[in-house]
């Protein structure tokens, strides 16, 4: 693309990607600038991605937020993905269900019932008792987690997020952590090579967090009397052996002279 160099064609293909994957019909709904852009892997300047997108009519502006324009003529067989398995949960639930009869007739149901059903427990209510806005501190770090998430690995699928928001919302209220401190442990998490691989849910970030916070405020520690160590020192000055003694020192990995 001639506005934003050639970066800007592999976040285009990244974002086709995530929508063909997450949002088979192309309405991004709730997600914001900063969200499209963080699925896209765009490096730029904030909010120029989607603005020129936008200019050039690959993305629409609708009543319910963002739109991939066209995205169902061109790509029809993913933007039917959610009625092909309504379709087949269907098709199933026909095949292998007992006939409306049988519900009725003690002597059918006795002989493809051999034994009696355990009692079943019963069910959950499915409604959470509040839901959490989409401008919220709680729904904006669940979107966070997901989208950082995505980028490591693009097959991450999309989870409840109003379950999510609801474990951020225990960290904040129960566990007293502040949003920033929250978003500084999402970002870490998913940077540092052991840990990306292990949160994978915004429950496992709360049962994780305390561990996950003092690595990060340990590292963050250890770069800081790094850094300050070597501004103690002066290399252009001293002897060579000098020099060379507080280098081996520095660097303890580096090959002894």
């Amino acid at each position: 693309m001639r506005r934003l160099g050639d970066r800007a064609f592999y976040s285009l293909i990244r974002l086709w990607a995530f929508v063909s994957q997450n949002r088979p019909d192309g309405a991004l709904g709730h997600y914001s600038v900063e969200d499209i852009e963080i699925a896209a892997d765009w490096q730029g300047e904030p909010g120029l991605f989607v603005k020129t997108l936008l200019d050039l009519r690959f993305l629409d502006e609708g009543q319910t937020g963002f739109l991939v324009h066209d995205w169902k003529d061109h790509n029809e067989y993913a933007s039917y993905a959610d009625a092909r398995s309504e379709k087949a949960r269907k098709a199933a639930q026909a095949r292998w269900a007992l006939p409306d009869d049988a519900i009725g007739n003690p002597k059918q149901c006795s002989e493809q019932c051999s034994s009696p059903s355990p009692i079943p427990s019963p069910a959950p209510d499915p409604t959470p008792s509040s839901l959490f806005p989409s401008d919220s501190d709680e729904m904006r770090l669940s979107k966070l987690l997901f989208l950082l998430m995505q980028k490591n690995d693009p097959r991450s699928k999309e989870p409840d997020f109003q379950k999510w928001a609801k474990e951020i919302d225990r960290l904040i209220r129960l566990d007293k952590r502040t949003p920033d401190e929250v978003e500084r442990v999402i970002r870490f998490s998913q940077i540092d090579s052991f840990w990306l691989a292990n949160i994978r849910s915004a429950k496992t970030l709360r049962n994780q967090f305390s561990q996950l916070f003092l690595k990060m405020s340990s590292q963050k520690k250890t770069r800081g009397k790094e850094d300050e160590r070597l501004n103690e020192k002066d290399y252009g000055t001293g002897t060579p052996a000098d020099q060379i003694k507080w280098l081996a020192q520095d660097l303890p990995t580096a090959r002894r002279i």
